[in-house]
């Protein structure tokens, strides 16, 4: 009896040594090392402002009025084409790819050679409805308001606005480069202070 339960006792003891090592063989995980997603995207999305009939040349204007505007000096430099780009011959959804990936609709967006043009962005937070003025159906507080909490919260900066029509305030707002640089700290932040008459909220690590 001695003897079986030293033999089942090495058995299991070289279970883990077993797992390691075919653990420690697997090859580490790597991402690439190009500064894509260490901070909030800061962009423009179609689906507020264009939605269902997005074309080539209305996307090109709207990234061209990011550039004249200034705000692609500040940071906002992704263009985020939200949905519609794909094939939908019918009520069944979509056409994919043998990947199980959305078809791009050739009409709307042909391609150059073999770039489409057409990136995933991940989204946190919605789009932020801030560059027409009022026409965006927020008063001027509410605008301001909300262009601090997406920062407050390191969410991405995603405009849904039409950026060929910006209103000048609204513009001095996404161009105001203390709030950006609260947004582009990555830190979420969190309440230290709620009171009735006010709340404080603060970065930290």
């Amino acid at each position: 009896m001695k003897r079986l339960i030293r033999g089942l006792m090495a058995g299991l003891a070289a279970v883990p040594l077993a797992v390691f090592a075919a653990t420690s063989a697997a090859p580490p995980a790597s991402a690439e090392d190009n500064g894509v997603g260490l901070t909030p995207a800061m962009g423009w999305s179609s689906w507020s402002f264009i939605r269902h009939n997005p074309t080539e040349a209305d996307i090109e204007a709207q990234a061209a009025a990011m550039k004249s505007s200034g705000l692609a000096s500040v940071g906002y430099r992704y263009v985020n084409v939200d949905d519609f780009w794909c094939q939908c011959p019918g009520s069944q959804g979509p056409n994919v790819d043998q990947y199980g990936r959305w078809v791009i609709d050739g009409a709307k967006f042909p391609s150059s050679g073999s770039i489409n043009g057409i990136q995933p962005v991940a989204n946190d937070y919605d789009s932020i409805e801030v560059g027409n003025g009022s026409n965006d159906g927020l008063t001027y507080d509410e605008r301001q308001t909300q262009l601090s909490l997406w920062a407050l919260a390191a969410s991405p900066l995603i405009l849904g606005t039409d950026l060929t029509n910006l209103d000048p305030t609204d513009l001095a707002l996404l161009k105001n480069t203390a709030v950006i640089s609260v947004d582009q700290d990555s830190i979420d932040a969190s309440r230290i202070s709620d009171t009735p008459a006010s709340q404080i909220l603060c970065g930290t690590t």
